[in-house]
């Protein structure tokens, strides 16, 4: 899932303190997904898609 991130997002240089917001990420997404999973997929990958998106959107600096 890292690497897959990496790829999409692209690479961080290894002393930026913002290459973290890429494994957070990737890691909720991976977690997101195995309780999809786990729930027997009951929503439809094109909500869960829409779900997502809309949290990925989210900006989190309010937090």
């Amino acid at each position: 899932m890292n690497q897959l991130a990496e790829l999409i997002l692209g690479d961080f240089p290894q002393r930026s303190v913002k290459r973290y917001t890429l494994y957070f990420l990737s890691g909720a997404l991976l977690n997101t997904i195995i309780q999809w999973l786990k729930s027997d997929a009951q929503e439809t990958p094109k909500t869960m898609a829409d779900v997502l998106i809309a949290l990925l959107s989210e900006d989190f600096r309010t937090f």
